[in-house]
Order: structure tokens, then sequence, then C-alpha cells
């Protein structure tokens, strides 16, 4: 059963989506902030996507780079992936 949920936080300025796909090990959830513009640097006014990682509380599956903006989800060996994948 595929699921999601939706939360915005208006206080942090940001959405965070939690989709599943019904596997039993939870959802894949990701969050995009925008950074105000007051802020001193090069990040101020740009948006920024953040995945929860290994050694964070409750995080994601390690993330393997398949190609420019798709990643396995799970440890694997990405080379004998990639060739079979055009996902």
């Amino acid at each position: 059963m595929v699921q999601q949920r939706v939360g915005v936080d208006e206080d942090e300025d940001s959405v965070t989506l939690a989709i599943s796909v019904g596997d039993p090990r939870g959802a894949f959830t990701f969050t995009v902030r925008r950074v105000p513009d007051d802020v001193d640097g090069p990040l101020a006014g740009r948006l920024i996507m953040h995945t929860p990682y290994p050694t964070e509380p409750l995080p994601h599956e390690h993330l393997t780079p398949l190609h420019p903006g798709t990643h396995l989800i799970g440890h694997t060996e990405a080379r004998s992936c990639a060739a079979r994948t055009d996902a």
C-alpha cells in the first residue's frame, strides 16, 4: 500500500514529505527548507534538501548514487546495479 504524508513547518519555512511503498522498514523522508534571505553567506534565500543519514536518529538506509538525481536505497554494490537499471 502506497502512502504519503506531507508536513509543513512555517517557522522553519520547510516542507517534509514521507513516502511509503509498503516496505516494512518504513517510509523514505526528505525535507526541503528555504534559508532566510537575511542569513549571512551564499545560502541566503536558497533551497536546501535534507535526507536523514545513517548516523542520525531514525536514519534512512544507505543511499548509493546510480546517476545524478537517482539513488539506490540500501547497501548494495552500485556498479552491479547501475548497468541493469535505467531508473
